[in-house]
């Protein structure tokens, strides 16, 4: 405590009083009389105001200072309004959290390395105005008028294509609307109703493959309850089927399921000149024990996400 005090009284009322007197001579008494009238009143400001809005960390320590009673206390204070970002996987180069009411606000809101930005909504005073506040990756508001919101999310780029959504039924539509359904599975490569199952649309491919069809979010498992009804139907140009492959008696003549890392499965098309029923393949369907809008289906791509 004494070290403190000497450190902070000492140095000022003895050596820098005493320079004072021999630099500027007896009037220099008044004027550091005058000088700390008004740093006491302010320092004192200082410490109510740092006490009174200091708060509780997430280490349960007490946090205080200008930084806080600037955003808490001014920053509550008519013409001022304040700046919330609520980011995943992005960042913004603007770290305001307060701006004057009336002043311009510009950010650029940036993806994550080996992100891209899916989304970003910007609402000011709770109205939304992303449509002329926000372009290419830029937020310029003109006038700030309310607390300004900015929520953005960026997802992981990939580098393949998901066949689900854009396979096809047997007139070339989008299967569904979706590329698959839920509540069907696969007999003979013709539909049929059964809960629990999902199919999707029809995925070209091609003759004599030797394809790999990786699979994430899917439920196609040789080893599940019900894995008869997991099964790859293939089919010939004009949509006729061929065969249909079970992941339950799949073979070295069709193809193997493979164990992925843990979130992809792959399925190894390996038909030989010796199967006939797959010489024209062209197109092939999947049924499984689950397909959502997070499922993933690519065909020969390899995958580095």
């Amino acid at each position: 405590m004494c070290t403190a005090l000497a450190a902070s009284i000492g140095t000022g009322n003895i050596a820098g009083v005493s320079a004072a007197i021999v630099t500027g001579g007896p009037g220099a008494v008044f004027w550091m009389w005058f000088a700390a009238f008004f740093g006491m009143m302010t320092k004192f400001a200082e410490n109510v105001l740092g006490i009174y809005f200091r708060r509780k960390n997430k280490d349960g320590e007490w946090s205080g200072g200008p930084m806080y009673f600037l955003k808490d206390g001014l920053g509550k204070m008519y013409g001022m309004k304040s700046v919330a970002n609520v980011l995943a996987n992005a960042s913004t180069n603007n770290g305001a959290t307060i701006v004057t009411k009336g002043a311009e606000y510009k950010a650029t809101i940036t993806a994550n390395s080996g992100y891209e930005i899916s989304s970003i909504k910007v609402t000011m005073g709770g109205t939304d105005i992303t449509s002329s506040a926000y372009s290419n990756g830029v937020i310029s508001i003109a006038k700030v008028t309310g607390n300004i919101v900015i929520t953005a999310s960026a997802v992981k780029i990939v580098n393949y294509t998901n066949q689900i959504p854009i396979s096809t039924d047997a007139n070339g539509n989008i299967y569904n609307g979706t590329g698959y359904k839920a509540g069907v599975y696969l007999s003979s490569g013709a539909e049929s109703s059964r809960s629990g199952s999902f199919a999707t649309g029809f995925i070209p491919c091609g003759p004599y493959p030797n394809y790999t069809v990786r699979m994430k979010n899917v439920t196609f498992d040789s080893d599940a309850s019900d894995k008869n009804y997991h099964r790859i139907s293939i089919y010939d140009a004009n949509r006729q089927h061929l065969v249909t492959i079970t992941a339950a008696a799949t073979s070295a003549a069709y193809g193997t399921v493979v164990d992925g890392n843990g979130v992809w499965t792959q399925f190894q098309f390996r038909p030989t000149t010796s199967n006939v029923d797959v010489k024209n393949m062209a197109y092939f369907r999947l049924c499984c024990s689950y397909i959502g809008e997070d499922s993933v289906i690519t065909v020969n791509e390899e995958i580095t996400e």
